[in-house]
């Protein structure tokens, strides 16, 4: 237990000022990934464009209504939709 913990830190610790962050996934190494530049953008809009609207607790706002628009026809209602959930993306 202790040699996966050292691994680790090794490869955590550091002064690595690239934005990084982990995500779920089977590794080499443990449970989780790191990713970094930008990978960590296209998962936090992933994050964002696949979260209901409303879901999280903490900051209702946060997420979009993405998935009501799958499979819907390209009107008036959808373009707005689309420009809410733009103005998603630009707030977070």
């Amino acid at each position: 237990m202790a040699n996966i913990l050292e691994r680790f830190v090794k490869s955590t610790r550091g002064t690595d000022v690239q934005p990084h962050d982990y995500i779920p996934y089977i590794s080499s190494i443990g449970d989780f990934k790191r990713i970094r530049n930008i990978d960590v953008i296209l998962n936090s809009w992933n994050n964002i464009l696949l979260t209901p609207l409303g879901s999280y607790i903490a900051d209702p706002n946060f997420g979009s209504n993405l998935f009501k628009l799958i499979f819907e026809p390209a009107d008036s209602g959808t373009v707005e939709a689309k420009l809410f959930t733009s103005s998603q993306e630009i707030r977070y």
